[in-house]
Parts: C-alpha cells; sequence; structure tokens
C-alpha cells in the first residue's frame, strides 16, 4: 500500500496515476478470471417416448448431464451440451472442435489428442450374445467363426487384447455402428448375433426390453477399465484442462458423485 501511494504521488503531477491504475486491475483481472466456459459432448437424443418411465437412452443422457453439472459446480465453469453420436463426438474432441467428452476410455492413440482428466466410473464390456451359440463361443477368438456379426461402437476401444483379435480376423465379424440407439436396434431387431455394451448400460436397457433376456444373455467380459472426461488438448490449454482436473479431484467419490451413480447402478470402482 506504501508502495503504491509512492507510485501515485509521484506519477499525479504527470497525470498517469488513472491509467496505472487501469493497468493493474486488467492485470488482476487477467489473472483471476481463468477461461472457463466449455462445449460438452452428449450422446444424440432418442425418439423413443415413455410416458411412465424415463426412456434407456435419456436415462443415460441424464446420467452424463449430472456428472458434466457436477464438474461445472466444482469448477466455476459455464458448458454447453452439444448432441451428438459418441463416434461423431470422439472425432470432434480430436480436431478441437468439442472440449470435453465422457465415458472415454484411455489408450496410447487417444493420449495424442486428449487429456484425461479424471475418472467417473469404472467400465466393464461385456459380450452379450445370442443364447443358443453360448456353447459356440467359450472364449472370444470362437467368435471369428459365426457366420453372424457383433455390433459394437465405431472407434470404441476394448482393450489390447481384442485390437489382436481385430488383426487375426474379428474384424470382419463385426458391425459398426455410430450410436448406442442403433447397437441397440440390432438386439431389437435380431440383426446380430450379439454387441460388445457397458454391463450397467446393457441391464438399464433390459428394463425396457424384458423380453430380449429370454434371447440373449451376458456372456464374456471383454474389458474392464476406467472411463474418463477427456478434454481436447487442441481446444483447451493446459492451464484450463489442470482447472478442471483438480475441480474433478474435489468431488471424485464424494456423496455427490455416488449418489449420481447409484441412481443409474454404474460402479465407481
Amino acid at each position: 500500500m506504501l508502495l503504491m501511494m509512492i507510485v501515485f504521488n509521484f506519477l499525479k503531477p504527470a497525470g498517469l496515476v488513472l491509467c496505472l491504475t487501469c493497468i493493474l486491475l486488467t492485470s488482476l483481472s487477467v489473472r483471476a478470471d481463468p477461461p472457463c466456459h466449455f462445449s460438452a459432448g452428449l450422446n444424440e437424443q432418442s425418439n423413443q417416448t415413455d410416458h411412465d418411465h424415463h426412456t434407456d437412452i435419456a436415462s443415460w443422457q441424464e446420467l452424463h448431464q449430472e456428472l458434466y453439472l457436477l464438474l461445472a459446480r466444482s469448477s466455476g465453469c459455464s458448458l454447453n451440451f452439444v448432441f451428438l453420436p459418441w463416434s461423431r463426438a470422439l472425432q470432434q474432441l480430436q480436431s478441437g472442435e468439442l472440449d470435453l467428452l465422457l465415458t472415454v476410455s484411455k489408450n496410447q492413440d487417444r493420449q495424442r489428442y486428449a487429456d484425461f482428466i479424471g475418472i467417473h466410473y469404472n467400465e466393464e464390456a461385456i459380450l452379450v450374445l445370442r443364447r443358443d451359440l453360448i456353447f459356440k463361443v467359450k472364449q472370444l477368438q470362437h467368435l471369428i467363426a459365426l457366420e453372424d456379426q457383433i455390433g459394437v461402437m465405431r472407434f470404441g476401444y476394448f482393450g489390447e487384447a481384442f485390437e489382436q483379435l481385430r488383426t487375426e480376423g474379428l474384424e470382419s465379424r463385426l458391425l459398426f455402428v455410430s450410436t448406442l440407439q442403433q447397437k441397440l436396434d440390432l438386439l431389437t431387431h435380431g440383426r446380430v448375433a450379439g454387441i460388445i455394451e457397458d454391463r450397467a448400460q446393457y441391464r438399464a436397457w433390459l428394463k425396457y426390453q424384458p423380453e430380449a433376456d429370454k434371447i440373449y444373455k451376458e456372456h464374456l467380459l471383454v474389458h474392464s477399465n476406467p472411463a474418463y472426461f477427456a478434454a481436447s488438448i487442441n481446444s483447451m490449454n493446459q492451464q484450463q484442462r489442470d482447472h478442471l482436473r483438480q475441480s474433478w479431484a474435489k468431488v471424485y467419490g464424494n456423496a455427490e458423485h455416488q449418489t449420481i451413480l447409484s441412481k443409474f447402478g454404474w460402479p465407481l470402482h
């Protein structure tokens, strides 16, 4: 304070004190207000309607929104939701058109364009298979001999062992889709032998399609790994990403986080 008074008295005759004050306040304002607005990818909106219950897709959207909003409150940031098929959202995260995406598994390729700022739940990717085919598929490599295809999300990652199988002939047995709804519709209409899906999401879908349990069965665990918030390296600078990382660490595993997950049956660990 004494130093500012000295500077004030020294510069006052020159009429420069007001300018100096403006510069100081502007500098402090820049440091105190980090850029804090981001676009957040959500699965495409469902066309299904149910007057008594949320639809399966709508329920997952609600879960994702609640997780995003928890991060936003902790960070003091604002956000806008962008409704996209997950595969397209991943591409836009890579290009920098999208700032943030959740339910992203970490792998070496994705780390080139995404900063994995925090885990929000643990994903269990399972093979859901037609019951009449279970005796033919004791291990994942047995899928190669099937006549019908397996529905998977385009650009999905299910572990290194699965990636290796793709190069050994499994690729031709996979039917790639761009949206979660498309993948589930493959089961509804019997167009595939099965799908690879997150266990919690498949069980949520079964609540609305209970008759499918007579045809399909959770068969093999394909891959289990943490699912992350991923921030685009091409649209967010290191300061922004670190701010979100630290903000999520403050609420990770707390009562509010656990309550959100328990509402939808998703595991944290």
